[in-house]
């Protein structure tokens, strides 16, 4: 006869699932016997597989190998270890120990510190409390190392990084504890128990703030986080030293041109008190600023802005100040500053440069590689995962695989016992069957009730599915949007000092349309049924809103609530405007790459103009360059036809080289004359001659699209010159100039805005340049694909601009007198002490007055959201030395001519060694030299200016036209040699050089915007007068166009551009040298103000920062190429 199978125990490839099903548990107590771990063999199921693995938050993210072995004397089946694992492994444990650090988080985070070791009774508490907490990670960690072992094999406990950083807390801990137990003695003065044997146990305690980061363990996202800032610290290395170098490089050109010019202000003649209230640095002479005021005069010795801190006296000073302008934060003042000491020609430079290079571009690097290593570690995250899947899944198939024969085999053994068993079954169960349907029709007729029953569930069904119908059917859609608009309307129209009866109607209002909300929940719970109504988010998130609106009514009808939490309840209902979004929004995943990839597909010229952010744009697609649009078939002004000798002469001339780049000269002079136009004296000489240029320019416009209309027809037909919008722009700009010619009061608005509409000549070389035709397309396909994330940004705005009005209409009013808090209080007038001495009191009238930015109503609101959304209004001021001695100058000028004469020598002997042609074709080489002829004319400039001052320069730095210090430059210039030296930053300068290369059109349309802008902004705002102490000032204005260019850059960089937007608003003191007449000395400024500075810090936000940020991304992708084919023509040592 056939033996019996084997059971699960006694065969080698029994799989563990039917271990399970046979009751038999993984541990399974006959293992020892049969060559188990015990003994030294394989378990059933094991021997052809790797040894356990888990998944545990301390040792790393896949699965690891537990050692046979913990502390020399615990195997895997001892009951001690199995337990450890079986507690460690345990995810209520994982969520215990996260909870435990959250809470010692908390309490380190509430204990107040006193002074000479004193204490209150929360302290105490903490104190005691923190035992607790030691306690708890003291067990977690012994579990751990009983767990997994302490050190001596791979996967033990202290191998994992982060584990020992829990180890190193828990020791140092207890250490703290046993070191302040062993120290105190009765008797002895409490404080002394800090210090046993000199030593401070409180520095030990220290180490407690250590433990919020055991966070990291317990949260594997965060893993990814440090990981991949870890795996950035070396390229970022590279990127720190080339920061650290362009500080450095501009704290010694600032040191060279800027040294000792904060130190000069307006004083009192004959006295040492400053004649400002808020002094700023002067100049003796030249073209700084001068003291105008009776009796003062420019005198140094003030210690500068900002109590002495930004300057350029020393090096630590320069790098501090260098710094403070690279952040972006207050690079402003110290610009203003030192125009203020030495004039506009020079600063604006050095500054602008400055943060060009060193903020929208160096510093954006550091974001490119934490950009791609973020990526990187979450793809190999993905990996790991998918990976350890993948191993689970062949663990299994190899587990079915290698059982399959014993499987077969007992089935092959039972298959006769099993036929035998189930074939006598078989007539029993069909009788059995025929029996329970019989005995079902021997059941009792259906009386009335259930008949009623039937019917009414009959009729629900049928309701049911007409309320489905009726609730997903488009009216009803429609019906819902339009109750939200009206709620969002309601809500809208709140806004501070509104009447009583417009309350009264949104109350009612309020009721309404709650009540016609909950309507809708109700028939859609009924229509749906609860679990497939509550399965929608959306669903959910519908009844939230309903449920909180009934809930504030109530509590509001019964006067249980006090009125700030009417308010706070209130917002809950402005969450309806989510709504909108569910039906109509749409997939805004790619807009940022299709940005993005417009600057990298378009930048370089039209290159790759088949792509954008991965998709093909027919639409951009350009004829061959040469190719001539010909002659359309239709017929020009119905006279003209297409093979008409004028017409085709026409053609031939439009299309003529020659003909193109004269009218593009043109468009550049006629912008350049809009540039030079004086804004404050409309009728002044300069305005009458450019005006007559401006006729010039502008009948050579109307000719030029006179012949186009000739040569193209004027629109009827197809390839017409009206069926281009480019070719409509330019209709646009003639035609307004064509006008306002015919108007001649420049009092009329509609004048004014005609001629500010002239600005928009310069888009007309947008048709004539493809470079920068191709960059306006690729704007515009990306404000099409980022519209649903604007729309989004929009929404959230005026949601939380109606939870604002809700809760601060009204509250930012105060009054001048910072004691008195209500209107009735704020009248009448005040004392105030300049800087506290009680000996110059000044009287001050109250004032009540409201914030510039505030809630009082849904506009207002989202202005204020607007601003703080652009992290503006945050008040940066850092915390001084200058003159050096005679000898240090001259042991500094020794220095600099040896410097320079082993440059020099340097510089001969290579010529010698590759000879001329040799040694000039290497790039670093000519720079070289370059910096040692700039150095050596240094020298003698220098020398000869001690000796004979009246030769070249005058004695006065400030009144010299050309600064000796210009040509100290040389002597920066020689740290960038050290850029030759270095492989990563020589690396890292080819990228620069090659992501520049998509600049040129990118950065032709950023110009472009900056005139636009800058010319409407002397037309409109160009009047306001200037006055110190506002935003409007010397240094700050739209008088001049290199002013006004150097106000929109401020404003492109966020600097407290909207100061100088509210300094534009309409009632602004108008310049004494306008034409305002009597009466409109405060007629200047506009609303149109708002427009103007938030469209173009949002267009600078979208066009500047992505233009910056590719840069610093293609760090993680571009050095390859120079890595693998670094050979220099010339190496040089």
């Amino acid at each position: 006869p056939p033996t019996a199978p084997k059971s699960p125990q006694e065969h080698p490839n029994a799989p563990k699932t039917l271990l399970i099903a046979m009751g038999q548990p993984l541990g399974w107590p006959g293992a020892e016997s049969n060559g188990g771990p015990a003994e030294g063999g394989t378990p059933p199921g094991q021997r052809h597989r790797r040894p356990p693995h888990t998944k545990h938050k301390g040792q790393g993210s896949g699965g690891v190998h537990r050692s046979p072995r913990a502390l020399f004397c615990l195997r895997l089946n001892n009951p001690i270890r199995r337990a450890a694992i079986s507690i460690v492994e345990w995810k209520p444990f994982d969520i215990l120990i996260l909870a435990t650090i959250f809470a010692n988080c908390v309490a380190l985070g509430v204990y107040i510190p006193f002074p000479e070791d004193d204490s209150n009774a929360a302290n105490h508490n903490l104190e005691q409390v923190e035992y607790v907490f030691l306690i708890i990670f003291t067990v977690e960690t012994f579990l751990k190392i009983i767990a997994y072992g302490l050190v001596l094999h791979p996967s033990a406990y202290i191998r994992n990084g982060w584990n020992l950083l829990d180890f190193v807390i828990v020791i140092v801990g207890l250490f703290s504890v046993i070191l302040e137990q062993v120290s105190h003695k009765p008797g002895e003065a409490h404080h002394m128990s800090g210090k046993p044997g000199g030593f401070d146990v409180k520095a030990l305690r220290a180490f407690r703030v250590l433990r919020p980061l055991r966070l990291v363990s317990g949260v594997p996202s965060l893993h990814i986080v440090l990981n991949s800032i870890m795996k950035a610290m070396v390229p970022l290395l590279h990127i720190a030293l080339l920061v650290l170098f362009v500080i450095i490089i501009y704290a010694i050109i600032g040191l060279e041109l800027f040294i000792g010019r904060m130190h000069k202000t307006c004083f009192f003649i004959g006295s040492d008190l400053e004649s400002e209230d808020d002094p700023s640095p002067c100049a003796f002479s030249g073209h700084g600023r001068a003291c105008l005021q009776n009796n003062t005069e420019c005198r140094g010795r003030w210690e500068g802005p900002n109590g002495g801190i930004t300057n350029f006296d020393n090096f630590f000073f320069a790098m501090l100040t260098v710094f403070q302008c690279i952040t972006m934060e207050g690079w402003t003042d110290v610009l203003y500053w030192m125009q203020d000491a030495m004039g506009h020609e020079l600063p604006w430079i050095y500054f602008v440069s400055l943060v060009i290079f060193g903020s929208f571009f160096v510093l954006n690097l550091v974001l490119g590689v934490l950009s791609g290593e973020f990526s990187k570690e979450r793809e190999k995250a993905k990996a790991r995962g998918d990976f350890q899947k993948l191993r689970e899944k062949q663990q299994l198939e190899e587990d079915l695989r290698g059982y399959m024969d014993w499987i077969t085999q007992a089935e092959d053994l039972e298959g006769d016992e099993d036929e035998h068993e189930k074939h006598p079954s078989l007539p029993g169960s069909e009788t059995t069957s025929v029996n329970t349907e019989t005995a079902g029709e021997e059941e009792a007729q259906p009386n009335a009730c259930d008949r009623c029953l039937r019917r009414l569930r009959r009729m629900n069904r049928v309701l049911r599915r007409r309320c489905r119908g009726a609730v997903k059917s488009v009216s009803f859609y429609w019906t819902v949007l339009l109750l939200v608009f009206l709620n969002t309307l309601t809500i809208a129209s709140e806004h501070h000092g509104q009447p009583p009866w417009l309350t009264e109607t949104q109350a009612y209002a309020n009721k309404a349309l709650l009540s016609l909300f909950a309507a809708e929940m109700v028939l859609k719970l009924y229509a749906l049924g609860p679990s497939c109504y509550f399965a929608s988010f959306f669903n959910r998130f519908d009844c939230f809103v309903v449920c909180g609106g009934v809930l504030e009514t109530a509590l509001v009808e019964r006067g249980a609530m006090e009125p700030l939490g009417i308010s706070v309840l209130r917002c809950v209902r402005l969450l309806r405007v989510f709504k909108v979004t569910r039906w109509g929004a749409g997939d805004t995943r790619g807009g940022l790459g299709t940005t993005r990839g417009c600057w990298g597909h378009r930048g370089g010229g039209g290159r790759d103009t088949r792509r954008l952010g991965g998709a093909r744009l027919e639409s951009l697609e350009e004829p061959p360059k040469n190719k001539v649009a010909p002659i359309p078939e239709g017929s020009a002004f119905f006279l003209l036809g297409s093979t008409n000798p004028l017409r085709v002469r026409c053609h031939a001339l439009i299309h003529h080289h020659i003909f193109t780049n004269l009218i593009l000269v043109f468009i550049i002079l006629s912008s350049v004359s809009l540039a030079a136009e004086d804004p404050v004296r409309a009728h002044s000489p300069r305005n009458h001659i450019l005006g007559y240029f401006d006729y010039a320019f502008t009948s050579i416009f109307t000719v030029e699209i006179l012949l186009k209309m000739t040569a193209f027809g004027a629109f009827l037909h197809k390839g017409s010159f009206c069926r281009n919008w480019f070719n409509l722009l330019d209709l646009l700009v003639v035609g307004v100039s064509l006008v306002s010619f015919g108007i001649h009061s420049s009092a009329i608005s509609v004048v004014k805005i005609l001629r500010v509409l002239r600005v928009l000549r310069p888009l007309r070389a947008i048709n004539r340049a493809k470079g920068l035709k191709h960059v306006v397309q690729c704007v515009f396909v990306a404000i099409r694909t980022i519209g649903n994330i604007m729309i989004v940004t929009t929404l959230l705005q005026f949601m939380f601009a109606c939870i604002g009005v809700q809760l601060f209409k009204g509250k930012f009013y105060s009054c001048t007198d910072e004691a008195k808090h209500t209107p009735g209080e704020c009248k009448g007038t005040f004392l105030v002490y300049k800087d506290g001495d009680v000996s110059h009191p000044s009287v001050r009238e109250r004032l009540w007055h409201n914030s510039d930015f505030n809630f009082d109503n849904v506009l207002a609101g989202m202005m204020a959201l607007f601003t703080v959304s652009t992290f503006e209004g945050w008040p940066a001021a850092p915390p001084q030395h200058y003159e050096q001695s005679k000898p240090f100058n001259y042991v500094m000028d020794l220095l600099n001519m040896v410097f320079t004469g082993l440059f020099t020598v340097e510089m001969l002997l290579k010529i010698i060694a590759f000879k001329p042609r040799h040694y000039f074709c290497d790039a670093w080489n000519t720079f070289d030299a370059l910096i040692v002829v700039g150095s050596v004319v240094d020298i003698a400039v220098t020398e000869v200016n001690v000796s004979h001052p009246h030769l070249f320069f005058t004695g006065s730095e400030d009144s010299s036209r050309i600064s000796i210090t210009f040509f100290r430059l040389f002597r920066v210039m020689r740290l960038v040699k050290l850029l030759s030296k270095g492989e990563g930053i020589r690396t890292l300068l080819w990228t620069f050089v090659k992501s520049f290369q998509a600049l040129p059109y990118v950065a032709l349309l950023i110009a472009m915007i900056f005139f636009i802008y800058a010319v409407i902004g002397m037309q409109t705002f160009g009047k306001v007068a200037l006055q110190d102490g506002t935003q409007i000032n010397r240094n700050n204005n739209f008088q001049t166009f290199p002013q006004a260019v150097l106000l929109l850059f401020r404003c492109a960089t966020g600097e407290a551009w909207q100061e100088i937007m509210l300094a534009s608003l309409p009632g602004k003191r108008c310049d004494p040298e306008s034409d305002a007449g009597p009466g409109e000395e405060f007629t200047c400024g506009s609303n149109f103000a708002i427009v103007y500075f938030i469209s173009f810090f949002m267009l600078c936000a979208f066009l500047v920062s992505p233009t910056a940020l590719p840069h610093g991304a293609l760090w993680c992708d571009t050095p390859q190429p120079y890595s693998k084919n670094r050979t220099l023509r010339h190496e040089t040592p």
